[in-house]
């Protein structure tokens, strides 16, 4: 692996001067069901089109790429689109985990409208999506719904959403500090759009519905998808024991060609490994 990693790099830097990665990203219009989101891409200009990876922030995430890493991956021959959920900071709407899943397939389907292929020349066959943190739950939980997302990398998450509610549903401590910690995200002082009483309704409409998140029953639906887990020993806030690595296993056992895991002596921030991180993504997505 680390051999690889060392090869990988060396290519990098002697491809360098074929890389003229646009220093900043462009305003895209961007929209689900009319819904704008606020959008940017970066893109990488080659002779030749590059892969396009979608890169989603966690919660509440911030109005620019997490944790740095579309300014690092565009250096590495990858075209990034970033965008903030509705109901989030600039985008338009109401802020929930469907639409949140609903917003990563219109950013796939984006990439394959005719116009923006021929305006960026997105290679179709080579769109990755990228999810950090929650992130990459929606990410995950959209694939089960979207044939069209067929290689994911899930940092920091690949949590089962499922999981959540039933300890949401069953555990009224943990259910208070979540609210809690969602609801200091909120408007007027946070970047979500809502209210402490709006997400204690929202957290009651889905919770009947929990099965709907379900990777593990559902996971039948990965059966013709790539994944790639990304987590860190130090992580407390998504320990990978209980969110992460049921998940793997149980896909792994089923798609044993397809699905792999890395992991770093990171805690959930990722600060001390970002360059890691920023290259074991761009690295997977050069080797698919």
């Amino acid at each position: 692996m680390k051999l690889r990693r060392v090869l990988f790099i060396i290519f990098l830097i002697s491809n360098s001067s074929l890389l003229l990665s646009q220093p900043n990203p462009i305003s895209i219009d961007l929209r689900n069901n009319g819904i704008k989101l606020d959008a940017k891409l970066y893109l990488v200009n080659e002779v030749n089109s590059s892969p396009t990876l979608i890169l989603l922030h966690g919660f509440p995430g911030n109005p620019n790429s997490p944790y740095g890493l579309a300014e690092k991956i565009i250096n590495n021959g990858i075209n990034v689109l970033v965008f903030n959920y509705e109901g989030s900071f600039k985008s338009e709407g109401t802020f929930s985990w469907e639409n949140c899943m609903a917003d990563v397939g219109a950013a796939v389907s984006f990439l394959k409208q005719k116009a923006t292929i021929e305006k960026f020349q997105i290679d179709t066959s080579r769109i990755y999506v990228c999810g950090c943190s929650l992130g990459a739950a929606f990410v995950l939980s959209s694939a089960i719904y979207n044939t069209d997302i067929k290689n994911i990398i899930a940092v920091v998450g690949g949590n089962d959403l499922s999981i959540y509610l039933q300890k949401i549903n069953k555990d009224l401590a943990f259910r208070t500090a979540l609210e809690k910690r969602i609801s200091s995200a909120t408007s007027p002082n946070g970047p979500i759009k809502g209210d402490s009483a709006y997400i204690h309704n929202y957290f009651d409409q889905i919770i009947p519905n929990y099965e709907y998140f379900d990777l593990i029953k559902n996971a039948d639906k990965f059966k013709n998808k790539k994944i790639l887990f990304i987590t860190g020993f130090l992580d407390t806030t998504v320990p990978m024991e209980e969110f992460i690595l049921p998940t793997y296993r149980h896909l792994k056992n089923m798609y044993p060609e397809s699905v792999s895991i890395e992991a770093f002596e990171t805690d959930h921030t990722f600060a001390n490994k970002r360059e890691e991180l920023a290259t074991a993504i761009s690295e997977w997505i050069k080797n698919k």
